[in-house]
């Protein structure tokens, strides 16, 4: 065998053996990072976030458990706690006198579970409304084995919106809110020609987008961003089919009409606040306000200060769907 030829099986070889590695990385890193969750730092660290796991035993009664499916099939799962006072709404003879339901759906974030958003379900459960805390595909009593990471969760979201209507009727108002991963989800379904019955979204501690908040953690872990960026976005082209260079929230955010609330902890490291300022600075409401809570961590303002993250967050409310 000439040495040509040679050279050219060795060289096919360890451009196998490379290519092979760099799959096997990428797919390990996928899995990782975006793999299937089942629980969450909320049921780990309760008092880091202010969550009190017992008020939902508070409401077990009045909560169930409804289901929709994904635009690809996938089985999502929500709990449903309805309200006393908005049970019978519509029926009887003063029915007209009544004011229309109202309804909060709550979104948790990045390796969360719905319990994590306790907090506001019980600030805004207090308040009348009903709630919904719907699973994040990937995560808790939904299905699916990837996490969508604001990006395919928009669609899933949307699909609840509509599943609101469905049950409530078109009377009802909504108000929208969301947490990390969760409070991107919002800002981009509000940004997606939602249904008009969506009055108000709040965002707390979102990320404007997936390749910023992927380069905010290597910067945190001392590891090169644009490199070190590379296994994942391999494993959610291969695995997810979209580019995390493409799946940017603010852009979205810029098509918002619908009045928004952006709340953000100054010391927060794992989705900094400069990403919040910045979907705040691309929304494109004409009815937006920025909450900046000082000394707050990742997802931690309202432990941080509650008085003032109820507060602002109860007048928001007030103010665009009504006492």
């Amino acid at each position: 065998m000439q040495g040509w030829m040679i050279a050219l099986i060795v060289i096919a070889a360890v451009i196998f053996v490379v290519a092979a590695a760099v799959l096997i990385c990428s797919l390990f890193v996928f899995h990782k990072i975006l793999g299937r969750r089942k629980g969450g730092d909320t049921e780990e660290f309760p008092e880091k976030y202010a969550v009190d796991l017992s008020w939902f035993d508070t409401v077990k009664d009045c909560t169930e458990t409804v289901e929709l499916t994904a635009y690809d099939g996938v089985k999502l799962r929500a709990l449903l706690i309805k309200h006393p006072t908005a049970e019978g709404e519509g029926e009887g003879e003063d029915s007209a006198d009544k004011k229309p339901s109202r309804v909060a759906i709550l979104q948790h974030g990045y390796r969360a579970t719905p319990n994590a958003m306790q907090p506001y379900a019980a600030i805004l459960y207090d308040k009348g409304y009903d709630i919904l805390l719907p699973a994040a595909r990937g995560h808790a009593m939904s299905e699916g084995k990837f996490i969508g990471m604001a990006w395919i969760d928009r669609f899933d979201f949307l699909r609840w919106a509509d599943r609101v209507v469905e049950l409530y009727g078109e009377s009802v108002k909504i108000a929208i809110m969301g947490v990390s991963m969760g409070g991107s989800t919002v800002v981009a379904a509000a940004g997606m020609n939602p249904p008009p019955q969506i009055k108000c979204v709040i965002d707390d501690c979102g990320f404007s987008s997936q390749r910023d908040e992927y380069y905010a953690c290597l910067k945190r872990a001392h590891l090169p961003q644009k490199l070190g960026l590379i296994p994942l976005a391999i494993g959610v082209r291969l695995r997810c089919g979209y580019s995390v260079y493409e799946a940017d929230i603010a852009p979205l955010a810029k098509k918002m009409t619908i009045p928004a609330l952006f709340i953000h902890g100054d010391k927060d490291t794992f989705v900094p606040c400069e990403l919040g300022k910045a979907l705040f600075e691309a929304c494109g409401s004409e009815q937006k306000e920025m909450l900046v809570v000082e000394g707050a961590p990742h997802a931690a303002s309202y432990a941080t200060d509650k008085e003032k993250y109820t507060n602002m967050l109860v007048e928001f409310v007030d103010k665009h769907i009504g006492e």
